[in-house]
């Protein structure tokens, strides 16, 4: 007679009950979407790697549609896309760098996984920020009833993953923790050798997330992720042949993601469910050196330091609600983000007979603004589709961008088991990467759209058909085209770290792009033989006016 929830625990009787299959979702040709590739975490688990562990960003290079850049790196490469024109949401985060020890390993740790989906086109309204592709990470919310975990150890790496309760059928938790074993080799081998030097490298990786059941209808998620790379030498207390000096140095370079999220799941009558979520993200790059030269006799120190950081942080409060109406869906939101970036900051100091100190820092703020709506809903029985809109305003430098993206995605059914799929979307991307291919090392450098540098915008039309055999084997063909606006790129013989050359100076603007390709996919998902088929052929075409003679 009402609305009501009705709790009845299940006494175990395995014996009397036969195996039952529950689908999560519908066959691929009864689904209103383009695009979007979802691999369960237990098939990425069975997948094998270079580095003797499985791998979420190399399980993705084996999709149509998605390259992997350089050789056994973890680089994603989609319909025709730069590395920074992918969103990588983890708990709703976004995370600026998703790669360790130079791309072969990604941050994401496998045992910690709930689920993974990739959106190459047809993106839903209430994804945006990036033109090429969503990755849509989801991390485990621990076990309720029961402590589990795993460990392992490799020649690269050892983790530990760890789930359970903290108040049983309450609360639950779940950590995962990684760290790379170079840094113990380099260890070992500095004191096996004598040497009066230490270098190294290491990664880590700390994911934490818990869930609080306040009520039959709240609930409370805290997700944490912090990791980093790091390389260094140090030498201390040196003695300078045929002198009376003493010399010390230090170097480093370091970079890294921590990102924290706390979501508010208040669930209202009539199955209408809302999110409130607050966040944090920041992405840092630091290159640091310092040197000491200490004559004991003459009782002077000679000290020179130079470090070079960039970076950005991200402040988001968001809200996400979802309506049932029949069996269709109505989703809307807005979300508010404050960027605070570091372009590129040089700090050299010299302190002697002549000292010198010089400082090039410069910060940024931005802010962005945006509200979606999205309706997923049958037409008629053969006919589904999702439509929707993203608009907002994004602000920086006193410049206003004001942006209207809508998105649809049609499914027609003609045959029980055959449909055609067609979609459109428009993408604006607000943020930028500028990355030194020549570094060796990670040179990324994050800005925003500014009075010089516009919002880069992608319009992608798709179309394809899709089908599952008798056998529940899946197949899939899809045809693209997509134009991309207000590329950027380093200009030719730009010094990077260049502290008397401003950021905007160093870039070249007003670049176009244009892709066209062709995907097909054979995927079998059940059965003692299971795996996928993927053919890839495409075109892809950059073009700026003043590179390379246009």
């Amino acid at each position: 007679n009402k609305d009501s929830l009705l709790t009845i625990k299940l006494n175990f009787l395995a014996e009397n009950l036969n195996e039952i299959i529950v689908l999560s979702q519908k066959k691929i040709e009864e689904r209103a979407e383009t695009g979007k590739m979802s691999i369960p975490v237990s098939t990425i688990k069975t997948l094998p790697s270079i580095t003797g562990e499985p791998d979420i960003m190399k399980v993705f290079q084996l999709m149509p549609g998605v390259q992997m850049g350089a050789e056994n790196t973890n680089g994603l490469f989609v319909r025709g896309g730069s590395s920074d024109q992918n969103l990588f949401l983890l708990d709703d985060v976004p995370l600026y760098n998703v790669n360790h020890l130079g791309g072969f390993f990604s941050v994401f740790d496998p045992s910690m996984l709930k689920s993974v989906d990739l959106y190459k086109g047809g993106f839903p309204a209430r994804y945006g920020g990036r033109i090429s592709s969503v990755m849509d990470i989801r991390n485990k919310d621990g076990n309720m009833y029961k402590r589990k975990g795993e460990y392992s150890l490799g020649l690269i790496s050892g983790k530990l993953f760890l789930e359970g309760p903290i108040k049983e059928a309450k609360s639950s938790y779940a950590l995962s923790f990684r760290l790379c074993n170079f840094g113990i080799y380099s260890y070992l081998m500095n004191r096996m050798q004598g040497v009066d030097y230490t270098q190294g490298y290491y990664f880590y990786d700390l994911n934490v997330k818990t869930n609080f059941i306040l009520s039959q209808r709240d609930r409370l998620f805290l997700s944490f992720y912090s990791g980093d790379d790091n390389v260094y030498y140090k030498e201390d207390d040196l003695k300078i042949e045929r002198s009376n000096d003493i010399y010390s140095a230090q170097t480093g370079i370091k970079w890294g993601n921590t990102a924290f999220s706390l979501r508010w799941l208040h669930a209202l009558e009539n199955g209408i469910f809302n999110n409130t979520t607050l966040s944090y993200t920041n992405y840092r790059y630091l290159n640091s050196m310092e040197s000491t030269i200490e004559n004991v006799v003459e009782k002077t120190k000679l000290t020179a330091y130079f470090k070079a950081l960039s970076g950005t942080n991200d402040f988001t409060l968001k809200n996400d609600a979802e309506i049932p109406i029949n069996d269709n869906a109505f989703r809307f939101g807005a979300s508010a983000t404050n960027h605070l970036f570091i372009p590129g900051s040089v700090t050299y100091s010299y302190q002697g007979k002549n000292s010198l100190n010089a400082n090039s820092t410069k910060i940024l703020y931005a802010f962005d603004l945006y509200g979606y709506a999205e309706f997923e809903f049958q037409v008629l029985k053969k006919l589904t589709s999702n439509i929707g809109f993203r608009t907002g305003l994004y602000v920086a430098n006193n410049k206003i961008y004001p942006t209207f993206e809508p998105r649809i995605v049609v499914n027609y059914l003609f045959l029980p088991s055959l449909s055609l799929k067609t979609s459109y979307s428009k993408m604006d991307q607000n943020v930028h990467l500028l990355s030194n291919s020549n570094g060796g090392l990670p040179t990324d450098i994050w800005v925003p759209s500014t009075n010089k540098i516009k919002p880069e915008i992608s319009n992608q039309f798709s179309i394809g058909l899709a089908h599952t055999t008798k056998n529940n084997i899946e197949i899939s063909i899809e045809t693209y085209a997509k134009k991309i606006e207000n590329l950027i790129d380093y200009k030719g013989g730009i010094l990077v770290y260049n502290s008397n050359v401003g950021w905007e100076q160093k870039v070249e603007t007003g670049g176009t792009g244009y892709v066209k390709g062709l995907e097909f996919m054979l995927q079998k998902k059940s059965g003692n033989l299971t795996g996928w088929l993927a053919y890839t052929l495409s075109s892809n075409t950059r073009k700026f006016e003043n590179i390379n003679n246009g």
